[in-house]
């Protein structure tokens, strides 16, 4: 015979069946048992699924470790980046600006108070090297008024600096990025989208007015956001990467992130400023910035992989401050149930701010008006003297 007659195992034809059965028990079935051919293809299958766990464990291993690698290896603005306790020996903070009515707290920078006709802005002197940025900032708004209150903040990234004018606390002209957070519709449609978050970008021609629109807006976009609270804070990301800026809400610090939208084709100043403004009307509040971090944008992936790190980080932030400040019991002020006196007292009070705005808004065009005629004088007898 050519085989086995048990195992079917071929055979050597020098060697007869008998020698075989001595030489390979496992055709003598009291020892081992016929081979299940179905059971060794189980087993192999299982033996190949356990090897690709283990590579796929392998490699997300890996990825962890590489995003690791990148989060350790990001760069990081770290002149414009603050975090309590604010203050220095000398009772300021290095590489940042303050100007007008804002004031620098040991754990917070409030723009404004909660006073009429306040203009303030805090601005970082260092210019950004990083060409994607990602910006988180804690912020909160505020006041005495549950109702009525106004005007908002907004972060700006901008070619330069911007002086203090009556444009939530800076001058409506400028070249870059504005992320406006306001409280208060100046035009006096309806108030159903407000507080809202709106995204400007500006080429440095046209002037932003205090609905946060250009008289020629070159790109726009907003989101409905409730970021005013009761003494409590408000976390946002401004993410510039790929020429796209990309605006992120965490109005409770609860670490629950909402898109509030997306601006594409944007082109920002290279080696801009951050900074930070706020202002008041005949209504007011207080507008404070509690922490800033500025780093390099990471891609896609590499965002996520850290995002659940910068949520734990915000949360202990969250409870540090609530046991630091503790929380006031939020009071909810529904307007339609409100008396038909405070209504009324509430019209007054929304005209009231209108006027106050608007008698601004005629002394800046005076004061424009007049800086263009002296600097048309000044013009016209440098070339009178030149010619002569």
């Amino acid at each position: 015979a050519t085989h086995c007659a048990r195992c079917t195992t071929p055979l050597c034809p020098s060697l007869s069946q008998p020698h075989h059965q001595q030489q390979h028990n496992t055709c003598i079935p009291s020892i081992h048992p016929p081979i299940n051919r179905s059971a060794m293809a189980a087993m192999n299958k299982l033996q190949l699924q356990r090897r690709l766990l283990s590579v796929a464990v392998a490699a997300a291993v890996a990825l962890l470790c590489l995003g690791d690698a990148a989060a350790a290896e990001r760069k990081s603005l770290k002149e414009c980046s603050l975090e309590a306790p604010l203050l220095s020996s000398k009772g300021s903070i290095a590489h940042w600006a303050v100007n007008g009515a804002a004031a620098i707290e040991d754990d917070y920078v409030r723009l404004t108070p909660d006073e009429q006709s306040m203009r303030g802005s805090f601005w970082c002197m260092e210019p950004n090297y990083l060409r994607d940025w990602d910006v988180y900032f804690e912020f909160r708004v505020f006041g005495k008024s549950p109702v009525i209150f106004a005007d908002g903040f907004v972060f700006w990234y901008t070619a330069t600096p911007m002086a203090i004018g009556r444009v939530f606390g800076s001058t409506g002209k400028f070249k870059g990025l504005g992320v406006v957070f306001d409280t208060y519709n100046s035009k006096g449609s309806s108030r159903q989208n407000y507080p809202l978050v709106l995204g400007v970008v500006s080429d440095g021609t046209h002037k932003m007015d205090m609905d946060g629109r250009l008289s020629k807006a070159s790109s726009a976009s907003s989101c409905s956001a409730v970021f005013r609270l009761d003494n409590r804070q408000g976390s946002a990301r401004v993410i510039y990467r790929d020429r796209t800026v990309k605006v992120l809400l965490d109005v409770a610090s609860d670490g629950k992130w909402e898109t509030c939208f997306v601006m594409s084709d944007v082109d920002l100043p290279a080696h801009g400023y951050f900074g930070f403004s706020a202002a008041t009307g005949a209504l007011s509040d207080n507008h404070d910035i509690l922490a800033i971090d500025i780093k390099e944008a990471l891609k896609a992936t590499q965002d996520d992989i850290i995002e659940q790190e910068m949520i734990q980080k915000q949360q202990r932030r969250n409870q540090q401050w609530q046991q630091q400040h503790p929380q006031q019991e939020q009071q909810q002020h529904p307007q339609q149930h409100q008396p038909v006196k405070f209504k009324m007292m509430q019209g007054m009070m929304n005209k009231q701010h209108e006027q106050h705005e608007q008698h601004h808004a005629e002394e800046d065009e005076e004061e424009d008006a007049s800086h263009k005629q002296r600097k048309g004088r000044s013009n016209k007898a440098s070339s009178s003297s030149s010619s002569g």
